[in-house]
C-alpha cells in the first residue's frame, strides 16, 4: 500500500481548501498563464468509486532545466487540491539511455461525479508549461470487492451526530452538559460509553470509538466489507478515506488487545486551521484587528466574583453608620 506524506505538513498545507467546493484554490497555476502540453500519459481508470485511487503515468521530454527536484514540484502541485487527494509519493524515473523522464502519482478523490483530473507543472522544461489528463467519473459509492455499494453513514456523521454540528445547539437538546469535557483547543462530549465525539471550533469534526475487547485480526473482514480495502496500512494502524472522511483503526501493538476508531472530516480540520492561522498570523501581520479579548474560564469567573463580594463586604464595612433621627417633641 502507498504510504502517505508526512501527516504534519497535510493540515497546513490544505488551509486554502474549502469544504464541499469544487473550486478551491489549487497549487497549479492558472490556464491563462500556463501552456499546457501533449504528453505520453497513461490513466489508470476513467470510472471510479469515492474510495478508488486513480494513477496517471507521463513521460516528458528529457530535463531542461538543471537542479529541479521532480517529486518534491509535483508533489507540491498536488498536497492542495479541492477534487482530489495525493496517495503517498509521486514516483519518478530518468531513463539512462534517453534521457526522458517518467513520473507516476496515485490519486484519490474527495467528491463524486466528473472531476477533472488536476494538471501537472513540468517546471523541468523550458517555459511555463503543464500537463493535464482529462476527466475522471467518480461513483457515489465505494467499491467492495467487486461491487460497488452505498457511502457508508460514516460520511454524513457518526451515530446520529451530522459533520459540522454546533455543540451549541446539541448540548441543549441531544447532550446533557456534565457529559462534555472542556479543553483548551476542543471540546469532547461522550454522549455514550465507548463514543468520544470532538467539537474544535465548536463544530463536529473528529470521532472516536473504543473496542477494547476486539484485535485488528478479529475486525479486518468486516471493516473490509463496510469500506473496501484500505489506502494506507502501516504497522498497528489502518486506514480508509472515503472522500473528505479518514478512517483510521489502531492498536496498541504486542500482546494487548483493542482496536481504536477514530474518524476525521479533513474539510472542517482545514478550515478550522484555516480560520487559526489567519486569526493568529495573517491579521496580525495585516493589522487587520486587535487581539482578541481573552475568554474567562470558569475558575477565573469564580474567583472574580469572590473578589467582588469581598470587595462589596469591605465597603459595607466602612460606610458611616446613619445617625438614628431625634424625635420631635411637641410643645
Amino acid at each position: 500500500m502507498s504510504r502517505p506524506l508526512s501527516q504534519g505538513l497535510v493540515p497546513l498545507l490544505m488551509l486554502g481548501l474549502c469544504a464541499g467546493s469544487g473550486g478551491a484554490a489549487t497549487a497549479t497555476p492558472s490556464p491563462e498563464a500556463t501552456r499546457i502540453i501533449t504528453v505520453n500519459s497513461h490513466v489508470s481508470n476513467r470510472q471510479i468509486a469515492l474510495n478508488q485511487p486513480v494513477r496517471i503515468e507521463f513521460t516528458t521530454m528529457p530535463r531542461q532545466v538543471a537542479n529541479i527536484d521532480i517529486e518534491t514540484v509535483v508533489g507540491n502541485s498536488l498536497l492542495v487540491n479541492s477534487s482530489w487527494r495525493l496517495l503517498g509519493r509521486p514516483s519518478v524515473v530518468e531513463h539512462e539511455k534517453t534521457k526522458t523522464i517518467t513520473i507516476g502519482v496515485a490519486l484519490l478523490p474527495r467528491t463524486v461525479g466528473s472531476l477533472a483530473l488536476p494538471q501537472i507543472p513540468v517546471s523541468w522544461l523550458q517555459g511555463d508549461q503543464a500537463a493535464e489528463f482529462g476527466v475522471v467519473t467518480v461513483a457515489n459509492g465505494v467499491l467492495v470487492g467487486s461491487e460497488t455499494k452505498d457511502l457508508p453513514k460514516e460520511t454524513a456523521g457518526v451515530a446520529g451526530f451530522p459533520w459540522g454540528a454546533h455543540l451549541a445547539d446539541l448540548k441543549t437538546t441531544r447532550i446533557a452538559d456534565n457529559l462534555i469535557e472542556y479543553l483548551a483547543d476542543r471540546a469532547i462530549a461522550r454522549p455514550q460509553p465507548g463514543l468520544e465525539l470532538i467539537f474544535r471550533g465548536g463544530d463536529l469534526s473528529e470521532a472516536v470509538v473504543a473496542a477494547p475487547g476486539l484485535t485488528i485480526e478479529q475486525a479486518r473482514e468486516s471493516f473490509f466489507s463496510r469500506w473496501g480495502l484500505p489506502q494506507i496500512e502501516e504497522p498497528n494502524s489502518i486506514s480508509w478515506i472515503l472522500g473528505w472522511t479518514r478512517i483510521t483503526a489502531t492498536t496498541p501493538g504486542g500482546d494487548a488487545t483493542g482496536v481504536k476508531l477514530t474518524i476525521a472530516r479533513e474539510d472542517i480540520l482545514a478550515k478550522q486551521n484555516q480560520t487559526a492561522v489567519k486569526d493568529t498570523v495573517f491579521d496580525v501581520l495585516d493589522g487587520a484587528r486587535t487581539p482578541p479579548a481573552q475568554v474567562e474560564t470558569e475558575e477565573q469567573a469564580k474567583e472574580r466574583r469572590k473578589h467582588e463580594a469581598e470587595e462589596f463586604l469591605k465597603m459595607q464595612k466602612q460606610a458611616p453608620t446613619p445617625k438614628a433621627e431625634e424625635p420631635v417633641r411637641k410643645p
